[in-house]
């Protein structure tokens, strides 16, 4: 088997944590320094992603890398590259192209632009993350570019950690943006949950101070940063396998990373239909998929909802709404979930076997990778 050299224009999202420590056989990552901000903090990283942004708003942001020695360049979560050697490009979502600039793409010449750069014969290959990203790559740059796409499911590392037994129901909410992730409907639906089971709730989030006054009895918050080194396992044992049940009821996911650490702990998982997430949440087989009603996108995955298009506000208010029927729907299923401990047990134990050999396992990524590079090459 040849040796692949890769230059790896990383990012900070934690499935690329999973790719460089966990890389494909025969494949070395180079990480080129000074094409991202991943590892900085303070007003350095403020001031570069602000300048970043403003460039984004003006042009398609495209970066030329320090590929030397290397064969390819994997270019991550959607930068666009401008060597004139071997490229791909990963995708969550396709206005991460654009650097999620909604107003430009709205533009014709700026979408062009991009387009143009994906077609180039440099670009070898376009990596979407989901089969729901390679439908939002067609629709906002067009089939030509879809034929270049192939999907290749994130993964996380199979993990052994052992789940004590609770001795009631402990539901789990974690998510770095609580309101748009669905955390006050989580709450809700608890709420109505422990006026009849012997339920409890883990909240890893940042929640506002009026929402935790309202909300109290039987949850636990917890408002810590586990992104340190050595701080993502820690969080996992401590709160994810001390769990029964992972809610996270998104309106606004184009992936959801805290899905699969869920599914590797062995939890059952209720959720909306947003986007991809039915590709993850097999509804009735690792968990429940619940209709969301509503999203921040609309019709062919194309951003509906967006503080660049000046509807946040519209979007926020919509999902304080609670609106009756979703809460109820997902009530329905979190009680069936309660009740039913074989049922809990299926589901975890489903989802973890998707986490540690199915799609979303190291081996089936790093085997679908490796066949891309020697493609390209």
């Amino acid at each position: 088997m040849r040796k692949i050299n890769v230059a790896l224009r990383m990012s900070s999202h934690p499935i690329f944590r999973e790719l460089v420590d966990f890389p494909p056989e025969g494949v070395e990552y180079k990480i080129p320094k000074g094409v991202t901000t991943r590892g900085e903090e303070g007003l350095a990283k403020h001031m570069k992603r602000i300048a970043w942004k403003a460039l984004a708003s003006i042009k398609p942001p495209v970066m030329t890398i320090d590929a030397t020695g290397a064969d390819l360049i994997h270019s991550c979560h959607g930068m666009l590259i401008g060597n004139d050697s071997p490229w791909v490009v990963d995708v969550e979502h396709a206005p991460s192209l654009a650097n999620y600039n909604i107003r430009g793409l709205i533009n014709d010449g700026y979408r062009k632009a991009i387009v143009k750069t994906l077609l180039a014969k440099s670009c070898m290959n376009i990596l979407a993350w989901t089969e729901a990203a390679k439908s939002s790559i067609e629709s906002y740059y067009g089939k030509d570019a879809a034929e270049k796409t192939e999907v290749v499911y994130p993964a996380i590392r199979e993990l052994d950690f052992k789940r004590p037994e609770n001795a009631g129901v402990r539901f789990l909410v974690s998510s770095r943006f609580f309101i748009e992730k669905g955390g006050l409907q989580a709450l809700e639906v608890f709420s109505r949950l422990r006026k009849k089971y012997d339920v409890e709730m883990m909240v890893l989030s940042k929640v506002p101070a009026e929402i935790k006054s309202k909300y109290s009895d039987g949850i636990t918050y917890v408002e810590k940063h586990f992104a340190e080194e050595g701080r993502w396992e820690h969080m996992l044992q401590e709160y994810y396998t001390k769990s029964d049940i992972f809610m996270h009821l998104t309106f606004s996911d184009t992936f959801g990373f805290v899905f699969l650490e869920a599914m590797a702990c062995g939890l059952p998982i209720i959720s909306t239909d947003m986007f991809s997430v039915p590709e993850i949440v097999e509804d009735g087989k690792n968990g429940f998929c619940v209709p969301a009603g509503f999203s921040s996108l609309g019709p062919m995955h194309m951003v509906k909802y967006h503080r660049d298009l000046g509807n946040e506000k519209e979007f926020y208010r919509k999902i304080a709404q609670l609106d009756e029927k979703f809460i109820s729907s997902v009530y329905e299923k979190a009680a069936l979930l309660v009740e039913d401990t074989s049922l809990r047990k299926r589901m975890g134990d489903a989802g973890k076997e998707m986490a540690s050999s199915g799609k979303f396992s190291i081996k089936a990524r790093n085997k679908k990778l490796r066949e891309i590079y020697e493609s390209c090459l």
